[in-house]
Order: structure tokens, then C-alpha cells, then sequence
């Protein structure tokens, strides 16, 4: 029996309510502050709404505190626009139009409530799936760029295929996949490395009795008449 909670994310409006929170927050006293600082200053914000969006979503949400008025209208128009759509290839199961590679990202949908699979967690995981009240959230991927200090005795089992997907929440490296799952997920990676964007896809946490966190992907679907492991 599928778990629906796996397969349930927050609905656009509340994300868009934080947001928008997050942003005006970030924005009081932004002015005279470095880029940067306005981007630490919009991901405390962001993180004490629960909310830890990929580097590329950040980046374009800080035209929305540190830009001129001008940016500001076309950032709104452009993220109006991205979230419609968005929402409407998720309603009809789609994929998402190719619109979405100009945030930087590409969404890939997964097997998750059929297939669950377990992320290895590292051993600091916990701090950042702590954050929010939401079970599933989106994740993004890249190729494992220096070895993880893992939870409970688990180690990164590299063997012959190659080398590990990373699994980010945030800026922050929480885990790895396994064998299997970094081969699916790999050439994805590798190709969103060439075009200049970066695999996003849903997780779900868990947490069990005694304090233990779980982090669960899904093999990502295939396209019709793609071989399996492509984006869905």
C-alpha cells in the first residue's frame, strides 16, 4: 500500500506565503548591504520558515530583495509564470516544460511511493531534515565531491560503478544514494552538469521513536520509449 504522505507536498500557496514572508523579512534594512549579505540574510529568513530551496531558487529569489524595482517586476512576472506551470505539469503527472531549465534546475520525477529508496545519511543529516514541518520537500543532486562522514556505521558502497550522487538539502550535503540508485541517477547529473543546471527531485522524511532520521528518493521514471533511468 502506497504511503500518501510520500507523494504530498505543500500546496503552492503556503510555499508562496513563506516566501513571499521570507523575502519581505530579508528585505528590511537590505538596503546598503552586500549581495551576499542579502543572501544570508534570505536564507535564515527562508530556513525559519522550514523552507531549504536549491542554490539556483535562491539565487533568483535575491533579485527579490537586493534589486532595483525594474528586476523586481520581472523576477515576480518570471517566478508567476514558472509556478503555473509547474504546478499544472504536476497535476497532469508531466513533465516539466523545458521553462523550468531557466531557473537553473530540472525537475525529475521518481518512483517514490512505489519504490522507496533509502538515502545513506551522513552523520550531521539530522540539523537540516530537522527543518520545517513538511514530510516531503525537494532535493537536488550532483556528483559526490569529497567523502561523507556517515550515521550509524554506513559507508558509500562505490564498488565498479562509479562515483557517488550526493544528495543536497539547501547548501547542505545530507547523504548519498547507493549503487543502484547513483547509476540511475548519474548520467542525469552528468548531462544537467553540460546544459548548466542542476537535478532536482522529491524526498520524504522520516523520523523514527528514537530521534532517527530517514530519507527516502525514488528511482527516477522514464520518459515513454526512453530506456529506464532517464528523466521522467
Amino acid at each position: 500500500m502506497v504511503d500518501p504522505s510520500l507523494v504530498r507536498p505543500p500546496p503552492p500557496a503556503v510555499t508562496s506565503r513563506r516566501i513571499d514572508a521570507a523575502v519581505k523579512a530579508a528585505r528590511i534594512g537590505a538596503q546598503g548591504r552586500t549581495r551576499a549579505e542579502a543572501r544570508e540574510s534570505l536564507v535564515t529568513e527562508l530556513r525559519a520558515r522550514g523552507l531549504m530551496p536549491p542554490p539556483p531558487a535562491v539565487d533568483l529569489l535575491v533579485h527579490l530583495v537586493a534589486g532595483g524595482p525594474a528586476q523586481r517586476v520581472a523576477v515576480q512576472a518570471n517566478l508567476g509564470a514558472f509556478v503555473l506551470r509547474f504546478a499544472g505539469a504536476a497535476i497532469r503527472h508531466r513533465p516539466v516544460p523545458d521553462s523550468w531549465e531557466a531557473t537553473g534546475m530540472r525537475h525529475v520525477y521518481s518512483r517514490l511511493p512505489f519504490q522507496p529508496v533509502d538515502v545513506i545519511l551522513g552523520h550531521d543529516a539530522g540539523r537540516h531534515l530537522a527543518v520545517g514541518d513538511d514530510s516531503t520537500f525537494e532535493v537536488w543532486l550532483d556528483l559526490a565531491a569529497r567523502e561523507l562522514e556517515l550515521d550509524h556505521g554506513q559507508a558509500a558502497d562505490e564498488g565498479a560503478g562509479g562515483q557517488p550522487v550526493a544528495v543536497f538539502r539547501g547548501e547542505y550535503q545530507v547523504g548519498v544514494l547507493d549503487r543502484k540508485t547513483s547509476a540511475a541517477y548519474r548520467p542525469l547529473v552528468e548531462e544537467g552538469h553540460d546544459r548548466g543546471h542542476i537535478v532536482v527531485t522529491n524526498a520524504a522524511r522520516r523520523q523514527a521513536g528514537n530521534g532517527q532520521w530517514r530519507l527516502l528518493v525514488g528511482l527516477p521514471l522514464a520518459r515513454r520509449g526512453s530506456p529506464a533511468g532517464a528523466e521522467a
